[in-house]
């Protein structure tokens, strides 16, 4: 069904409880999974980005 799984984690323990639910769908046959880790921009670095991508 899934040949793919892409699991965002951003240090929250909500996020980590994700990860036993994506290995239960993974061992049900060849499923890749992906971890995404997420981190908010800091005040200084958002300027930065928005001029990088207006």
């Amino acid at each position: 069904m899934y040949t793919r799984i892409l699991v965002p984690l951003d240090g929250s323990r909500f996020a980590e409880q994700a990860l036993p639910h994506a290995l239960n769908i993974a061992a049900a046959g060849a499923v890749e999974i992906h971890l995404l880790s997420v981190a908010p921009l800091l005040d200084d670095q958002t300027h930065s980005v928005v001029d990088m991508y207006p």
